[in-house]
């Protein structure tokens, strides 16, 4: 199975993996699936670092991409053609840009979305499936 993790699952999966449910932790490991980080996350991490919304120990946003290849987990980059169609995807469940152009390339790659946060359910009509 092919799976996106969110940002947060990004960091959980990094620094603090009991913060994981067991079917995220299994399905992060399991060989069988194929798992993919956006770079929207690199971003995501980046600014709130730089704004004081995020704290990270001992690691700087910067040291994301190499923990994410160390890991195992595969780059996803944005296509144009996944960036110029993200007007289609409806304001429902999230207003911030970052987890709706997450939710947006998952559904656009056919992957599950690895998150926690129950908001993203409501982009189900529009062919998320989201894993936790």
């Amino acid at each position: 199975m092919n799976l996106l993790l969110d940002t947060n699952t990004l960091i959980w999966s990094a620094m603090d993996v009991g913060k994981l449910s067991d079917t995220a932790r299994k399905s992060i490991v399991d060989c069988g699936n194929s798992i993919h980080v956006s770079v929207i996350s690199f971003l995501e991490i980046s600014l709130k670092y730089a704004t004081g919304r995020l704290e990270l120990n001992g690691v700087l946003p910067d040291d994301f991409p190499g923990i994410a290849t160390e890991m195992g987990f595969a780059i996803q980059e944005l296509s144009p053609e996944t960036v110029s169609a993200f007007y289609l995807l409806p304001k429902a469940g999230h207003k911030d840009p970052f987890d709706r152009l997450i939710a947006w390339e998952a559904i656009q790659s056919g992957m599950a979305l690895v998150t926690r946060d129950m908001g993203f359910a409501s982009y189900a009509k529009n062919g998320l499936r989201v894993l936790w």
